[in-house]
Parts: structure tokens; C-alpha cells; sequence
């Protein structure tokens, strides 16, 4: 597993994280373990932030799950005890789904976003904060990976760049401000860059939640769900 030394946004099983940079030193804004559920609800879940002024991941259909990619987790050496998926039930909705509602420590100019990701959904979001293509950033399409985000400059899209399966894959994104570098990996493996102007700051809608998992369940040829670890 690659390291990032700017910002991350970690999704996982257990794990979401999100970090940002300026002039200062990268920073952690968001950070979801996927480890616990603090809804009593039997179907709707509620995964706290590990960033105390961050919120939590909130969903109407999920579960904690034993099935995990990694233990321990890379980076921080962490037990990782949990998972989220949506329901293995027919009853209810089988996507994940999930919010994280708007705090002002979202609005980051350079970002790492990272996370374990179990599925065969095809048209599914990853990771979803825009209102539309001015501002903000689309991950989706877990079997042709694409990536798109907004600088200054406009429209940044990084298209067609992996196909998600059966098995735990690990996804990062990174945006450097100062050298106007996009880059996607998975599993370690560069997929897909852009070099952009230098100096130009990632642009955000004025609000707007954090999606995670949008429409996004097991897929074809699966038998369980979909499954979400280390987000951050």
C-alpha cells in the first residue's frame, strides 16, 4: 500500500479517513473505521468519525461485517476488526448508500482519498461530493474506474482506468495543489494521471454531503454485498 504525505479520504470496511493541505502541514478532516455501528437500528447504521469535528458516515441499510482485506491496516498498524456492506436481504435495499453530512473542514485544496472496496456493481459511486461538474468530485463505475474532479482550470476527467472484481482492491487518489499533479492507483499500481497548472486549488460546491457507496451493492456473480473498508 502506497503512502501519501498531503491529504487522504480513506473508504474501507472499516476505515474512512480525509485528509487536506495548504500552506501548513496535511491535516486529517475525516476518518471512518467501519469498526462500529452507533445506530441501534437494526438496518440503518451510523459509523463515527475518528476526527472529533468531523460527522459521521450514516446510512438507512447496512451492517458491520467480520470480512475484511487487510489486518493489520497498513500505515497505522491498527487492529481491523469490521467492514461495512449493505444488507445480504432481498427485503431491503442491498446498497450501501451512505452520508456524511457537510462540515467546512471537507473544502480541501489538495487531497488523498483512499479506501478497500469489494464489489462487481457496475455503475455505482465510490465517492460523490458535486452538484454538478463545476465544482467537487466524482469516483464511480467500479468496472471501468473513473475519476473526475475540479481545479480552477475547469473539468478534470480520468476516464476508463481499472475494472473492480471479486477480491479487495485499494483504491488512492491524490491532488497536489502546488504541482497541479492528479494520480490514481489501485492496489499500489498508478492507473491514471494528470498534470494540470501549478497552484491551482481543488474547487468545492458551497455545501453539499460527502456520499459514499451510492447505489453501490455486491454486482454480479457475488453473493454477498458489496463491501467498504478503510475510508479516510
Amino acid at each position: 500500500m502506497f503512502h501519501c504525505s498531503t491529504v487522504r479520504l480513506c473508504l474501507a470496511s472499516s476505515l474512512l479517513l480525509l485528509l487536506a493541505t495548504s500552506t501548513t502541514p496535511a491535516a486529517t478532516v475525516g476518518y471512518w473505521r467501519m469498526e462500529q455501528d452507533d445506530n441501534a437500528n437494526q438496518l440503518a447504521y451510523s459509523v463515527p468519525n475518528e476526527v472529533p469535528a468531523g460527522n459521521p458516515l450514516t446510512g438507512a441499510f447496512g451492517d458491520i461485517e467480520s470480512e475484511v482485506p487487510v489486518d493489520p491496516v497498513p500505515l497505522t498498524g491498527a487492529a481491523n476488526n469490521g467492514a461495512l456492506s449493505g444488507l445480504d436481504n432481498t427485503s431491503f435495499s442491498p446498497d450501501i448508500s451512505g452520508s456524511v453530512a457537510y462540515y467546512p473542514e471537507l473544502d480541501v485544496s489538495s487531497i488523498t482519498i483512499e479506501f478497500f472496496a469489494r464489489t462487481n456493481e457496475g455503475q455505482a459511486n465510490f465517492i460523490q461530493r458535486r452538484v454538478d461538474p463545476s465544482a467537487g468530485i466524482l469516483i464511480n463505475s467500479p468496472n471501468n474506474l473513473n475519476v473526475r474532479y475540479t481545479t480552477a482550470s475547469g473539468l478534470v476527467e480520468l476516464l476508463n482506468l481499472y475494472d473492480f472484481g471479486s477480491d479487495w482492491e485499494h483504491f488512492a487518489f491524490t491532488y497536489d495543489q502546488a504541482t497541479g499533479v492528479g494520480k490514481v492507483y489501485v492496489s499500489g499500481v498508478l492507473v491514471g494521471t494528470n498534470d494540470g497548472p501549478d497552484g491551482e486549488a481543488l474547487t468545492w460546491p458551497a455545501s453539499g454531503n460527502l456520499l459514499v457507496g451510492g447505489a453501490m451493492d455486491g454486482g454480479g456473480g457475488l453473493q454477498r454485498e458489496a463491501i467498504y473498508d478503510e475510508l479516510r
